[in-house]
Order: structure tokens, then sequence, then C-alpha cells
């Protein structure tokens, strides 16, 4: 659509229209702990088997009542591994999951490569020190590992991940959380041109103090819930006054392409209608997570399929002669 307004610019709402604008991921990552306060409940965040024999695991979030009195956007949060790279987490099942990461061969079938990257970290590898966490644990992680692989490639049903437990009960306290619609966070075309000579895309992903101050405010209300409920607490890893810059800084999502045609009855604040039309055309209807108002805090692809699936039953509805 931004392709061919470079023959007609005053398509789809002109250069100063919605189309490309409103361009959201997630905001993810770490900026705190959680400790759980008794025996066992951290085994609630283990992965496990639902009623349909898939695997599921559980989040947290707050509940509707809470974030509308606070005025949150969506976040999730769960338990989470500390980071591979840091060997001084002193498991051999993590510093041999960081080694299998980091083989050539075998690291970018494990995971997404973005993703990959990320869990390797950006500092000096320290092999040496993984390789004795390795050995010194090498019983347990032996038989962890026979285990996974089976249970991820053994299976019809793969293993999506691993949680490891650990005695003192502390975890990363893992955020997930929504992005905030920002008009100024765009997708536009660039000069150059890529093998078939259509224009590269220029991408303009902003993350701001919006972004920053729910999810402040929502770890703060969830760790009161968690405490009330003598469950955990949260712990932040820095100073206030160094927190939303913390969030900012590991705000680069790229992993859920969310907006750039989004849905709003009116044409000055979005590129289709409510049955995923585009504004001014008569026969042009559009699926995916693009059409998002916002990004929520949830995977996108689940949400996309079912609008996809409205859609075609709409048109069905409206054009019963196609077929």
């Amino acid at each position: 659509m931004l392709a061919s307004r470079m023959d007609d610019p005053a398509l789809f709402g002109g250069p100063q229209g919605p189309l490309g604008r409103f361009y959201m991921g997630h905001a993810f990552g770490s900026i705190a702990d959680i400790a759980f306060l008794r025996p066992g409940d951290d085994a609630a965040f283990e992965f496990y088997r639902d009623a349909s024999g898939r695997y599921a695991r559980r989040r947290l979030t707050l509940d509707a009542e809470t974030q509308s009195a606070l005025k949150l956007m969506n976040m999730s949060a769960w338990p989470d591994l500390p980071e591979l790279y840091d060997p001084a987490h002193g498991s051999a099942i993590l510093s041999m999951a960081y080694l299998a990461l980091r083989m050539p061969a075998i690291g970018p079938r494990l995971m997404a490569e973005a993703i990959r990257r990320r869990k390797l970290g950006d500092g000096p590898a320290r092999l040496g020190a993984h390789l004795w966490n390795v050995l010194k644990g090498a019983p347990s992680a032996a038989l962890f590992s026979i285990r996974f692989l089976a249970a991820r490639y053994g299976s019809s049903v793969r293993l999506p991940g691993f949680f490891v437990r650990n005695a003192a009960r502390r975890y990363a306290f893992h955020f997930h959380a929504e992005h905030a619609p920002d008009p100024a966070s765009r997708v536009t075309l660039s000069e150059a041109r890529d093998a078939l000579g259509m224009p590269r895309a220029r991408i303009d992903l902003r993350f701001g103090d919006a972004d920053a101050r729910s999810i402040l405010a929502t770890h703060d209300a969830m760790d009161a819930r968690l405490r009330a409920a003598g469950i955990a607490r949260i712990e932040h890893r820095l100073p206030e006054a160094e927190r939303a810059a913390a969030i900012l800084a590991l705000a680069s999502d790229g992993f859920h392409q969310v907006g750039t045609a989004r849905m709003a009855a009116d044409p000055k604040r979005g590129v289709v209608d409510a049955d995923a039309r585009v504004h001014g055309s008569a026969n042009l209807f559009l699926a995916g997570s693009a059409v998002f108002p916002s990004s929520g805090q949830a995977n996108p692809t689940y949400l996309a399929v079912a609008l996809a699936a409205r859609l075609a039953a709409h048109l069905k509805r409206v054009f019963p002669e196609l077929p």
C-alpha cells in the first residue's frame, strides 16, 4: 500500500494519513527479581500439559478492576531463568543451555536468531566458567538433557522451553507489556530498492515514558498483591530513579509486528473500518496484526487468526457470489 502511493500520493489518506503509523511491538525484559516466600509455590510456573495435551505455562496479570482504577496498560509477567550468559548462576543446566546456543550448528536450530543472540548477551563468552559449571553438575545436567530433548524432539507435542527451579526460590521477574500506540512510531519507504525493485522499508520504532510508567506501576501493584497474599515479593535491582531508563533500554521488540494499518471508525485515525475494509475502498480488506489498534500484552498470532476468520465470514456474507 505504501508502494502504490508512490504513484498516487493521495491514496490511503496521503502522506500525513495513518497508513504506516502506530507501529507497535511489545516492551519486554526484566528489571527485578521475584522471591517466593513459601516452598512449592514456584512449581506453579513450570510447563504443564493442559486438557488438550498441549504445553502451557502460567503468567501473572492484574485483574481488570485494578488495571482500570490505576489507568494501566496491559502487562503479564512470570518467573524466569537468570541470564544464561552469566556463569555466576552456578547452574550446570543453564550453562549447558548457553553452550548449546553458542554452537553454530545447533544454536540457530533451538530458537529464533534474534532471541538466541539476546540470550547470549554482548559481553565476553567466559566459556571456561560455563564448562566448570557443567562439570560440577554433570550427572543432573545429563539427566535433564535427556528428558528435555526427548520432550522437545521425541514427542509429537513439543516442549516449548524449560524452567529450572532453585532452592532459593528466587528468579528473574520477566515482563511482557503493551506498547502504547504513537503516530510517530512508523514505517515509511526509503530510496533503496530490494532485488525485486521494490523500495525497502525504513523503520522508526519508538517507545516512550508512558510505556515505562505503566510497566513500573504494574510492578508495584503486583508486588503489593503478592506480598498481601503471602506468596512472593518483587525486588528491584536498580534505584527508583534509574528504572524507567532501564525499561526503555530493553525496549527494542522487533519480534511481534503490530499496527501500521490500524482499525478505527474515523479515516483520519485508522486505515480500516470495523470490518477490516480499507477506508475509501469498496472491495479492499486487510487481515493480520497490522489492523490492531493497540498491541495488548499477548503474542498477536491468535488474535490475528481470529480476526482473519471473522473477516472470511464477513466476506462470505457481503459477497455471496464469490466462490
